[in-house]
């Protein structure tokens, strides 16, 4: 489970360590890749644990292939994918593409989403997790 935010530096060929609390999540499922992908409805990154991304591909092998929605969708969150290994120091290195599309550099923040986890540019955290604590009655 990945729950609460942590924020780390990025340095400039996008390595960033991955908080403790997450690292251990992954250890403990075996994990030492992970699939980043840009978030369609907000602009961050989601991070899969590869076996939560491949359970989420073979879910989205079941969708009607046909449908415009789902095509579209596979073309932004699916084709967008990147697989990354996290080395032995718990670090990951953050493709640039991904990174320029969110605008994340020098400082990025982690947060928790269950089996997933997501990694923002600090001040596009900062404004969303404002924009949030102002209208935490619609929640």
């Amino acid at each position: 489970m990945f729950r609460g935010w942590y924020e780390h530096s990025v340095n400039s060929k996008g390595r960033v360590s991955i908080p403790a609390a997450f690292r251990d999540a992954l250890s403990a499922r075996a994990e030492d890749r992970v699939i980043v992908t840009v978030n369609v409805a907000a602009r961050s990154l989601v991070v899969y644990p590869l076996s939560m991304w491949t359970e989420f591909e073979e879910r989205l092998r079941q969708a009607p292939q046909f449908d415009e929605k789902v095509q579209r969708f596979r073309r932004i969150y699916v084709a967008g994918a990147m697989e990354c290994p996290i080395d032995k120091l718990g670090r990951m290195v953050l493709p640039a593409r991904l990174r320029e599309q969110v605008g994340i550099a020098g400082e990025a923040v982690f947060s928790g989403d269950i089996e997933k986890f997501q990694i923002w540019a600090k001040v596009e955290w900062e404004r969303v997790r404002e924009a949030d604590l102002e209208n935490v009655e619609d929640v």
